[in-house]
């Protein structure tokens, strides 16, 4: 139909037979599968294949075929099909895999970085002159201390680590606050 034509470049349907049919195909070996296919089942539905148009431009199609056969004689009498062009719709689909892959390349960069900074924190409070510890600021326990921390408080680290700073200071601050208050204060 003019359609076939048009998507191939072809003026007419006597040009487009005069051209072999494999010149058609991005990879002419593809036809052969197609062709097999055809052989084997009878149909083929949701191909993707790499074309060729008149002008050498490639363009991607979805084809769908289907043999007719003569009803006398079984015989392939002609295949019945359909493509749909879907150059622009794959050139996405690549467009996506290529961000994909780069997302993915940054994460595990980011991933790393963050592992390296983590690890030289982690190095640095361990080996840290003072007593640290972190605490969860919506419940106000520890959740982690270095060894000093551990050796100041006198407590076992898993110990330490469900304690709150009221539980390990003294009931009153040496400016006479309570340690509760001056804990709620430091807290806000």
């Amino acid at each position: 139909n003019r359609a076939y034509l048009a998507m191939f470049g072809y003026a007419s349907l006597a040009e487009l037979q005069a051209v072999p049919r494999e010149r058609l195909y991005g990879h002419p070996s593809v036809r052969q599968r197609l062709l097999a296919l055809l052989a084997r089942e009878g149909t083929f539905s949701a191909q993707e294949v790499e074309y060729v148009r008149k002008d050498g431009t490639r363009f991607w199609g979805l084809a769908s075929s289907r043999v007719i056969r003569d009803p006398h004689t079984g015989t392939v009498a002609y295949h019945v099909g359909a493509i749909t062009d879907i150059t622009e719709t794959r050139r996405a689909a690549d467009e996506i895999q290529s961000l994909n892959a780069t997302l993915e390349r940054r994460i595990a960069e980011r991933t790393a970085e963050l592992t390296a900074s983590e690890a030289s924190l982690r190095t640095l409070v361990e080996h840290a002159p003072e007593a640290i510890v972190v605490y969860d600021g919506d419940n106000g326990r520890f959740v982690s201390c270095n060894d000093n921390a551990v050796r100041l408080f006198g407590v076992a680290r898993e110990r330490l680590q469900s304690l709150t700073p009221v539980d390990v200071s003294p009931e009153y601050q040496p400016d006479g606050r309570l340690s509760v208050e001056a804990a709620q204060e430091w807290l806000q």
